[in-house]
């Protein structure tokens, strides 16, 4: 979820960055946990903010886009895999820090009292799964969110390989493997589709969006534009199959809103608003941390007065995890 820090940073990306936090966070805030808080949002409140989980894949197109930008200017693979460690690898340190001292205090957050082992997938970046084969004894991600990095992750080794091992073919192998998975849908054995599933590959459709569509930004190749479209428009059937109307309308606007923004200059302008591209700044700790206080917190803070407006003590939590997220950020 990071992107390149140098000159040639694209402002609205951050704003892009912003909108996808936002959208998560909103959703943990007012919908995704109500049968364990003690208060009851408005139908209306839980429907507008039903599906800003969306938002993690806005942050997958967003990085197939960056991936590919950095890739095209790293002096190779291990030079690439060292920048992207540094890019992630401080905040989670941090966040970790603060999600496993502040859990003790936060009860009723979604996962619980954590244990310490459970620090080690999320600093890795690897599955609790691979850890508790490995080790012999359950460990599990400090927070729910963190299964995006792991994603992350796994989509940056693969297109590094591609890139670097197998010498400029990363679209080629990352669009390979969604084939493959596509078709697995239909013809392939379960193992099959199981591993790739692990592996990520369920997510590529939204991640070559961006890497088709930096192809045509750098290039002006209206086939990268139109492959982009394409795989825009698997990704939404698939996340759509057998959900509420709902998820296809959100889905495909944020599909326009992430094209729009390098296409259109009113779009590029929204997008990079003070406010979406402050919240951009903050976004990958905020992202990390937030859940365990909108939830956690917010609860605590119910339990000290119980006569609030319900939408209060989930947003005086953020401003809690915002707080904290922009300490992390400032200190990376």
């Amino acid at each position: 979820m990071g992107g390149p820090s140098d000159a040639n940073r694209l402002t609205h990306l951050d704003g892009l960055r912003g909108l996808a936090i936002l959208g998560v966070i909103l959703y943990h805030a007012f919908s995704r946990w109500t049968r364990i808080e003690p208060w009851t949002h408005d139908a209306a409140v839980r429907q507008v903010f039903h599906n800003g989980w969306l938002g993690v894949e806005l942050f997958f197109m967003i990085s197939g886009f960056v991936i590919f930008w950095s890739l095209d200017r790293a002096d190779g693979f291990v030079r690439f895999g060292y920048k992207r460690w540094l890019r992630l690898f401080p905040a989670m340190l941090l966040s970790s820090a603060i999600i496993y001292a502040t859990s003790f205090f936060l009860p009723e957050r979604p996962l619980g009292e954590p244990d310490a082992r459970d620090m080690l997938p999320g600093v890795t970046f690897v599955n609790p799964e691979v850890w508790t084969h490995t080790f012999g004894v359950p460990f599990e991600s400090l927070d729910g969110a963190f299964w995006s990095l792991y994603v992350e992750t796994k989509f940056y080794a693969v297109a590094a390989f591609g890139a670097f091992v197998l010498r400029g073919r990363a679209i080629a192998l990352v669009t390979g493997l969604y084939v493959l998975y596509l078709a697995s849908l239909w013809t392939g054995p379960n193992i099959l589709v199981s591993a790739l599933r692990f592996a990520g590959v369920n997510y590529y459709g939204w991640f070559l969006v961006g890497i088709f569509f930096y192809s045509h930004w750098k290039t002006g190749d209206a086939r990268a534009m139109a492959a982009s479209v394409a795989c825009g428009a698997l990704a939404v059937a698939e996340v759509s199959l057998g959900r509420e109307p709902g998820v296809l309308v959100t889905s495909v606007i944020l599909l326009l809103v992430f094209w729009a923004s390098f296409k259109s200059m009113a779009g590029g302008r929204l997008a990079s608003c003070r406010a979406l591209t402050w919240l951009g700044f903050v976004s990958y700790p905020l992202y990390l941390i937030h859940q365990n206080f909108v939830t956690g917190l917010a609860i605590e803070l119910h339990g000290i007065e119980d006569g609030l407006w319900p939408w209060l003590y989930p947003t005086m939590a953020l401003a809690v995890a915002i707080s904290l997220a922009l300490l992390v950020a400032k200190a990376e």
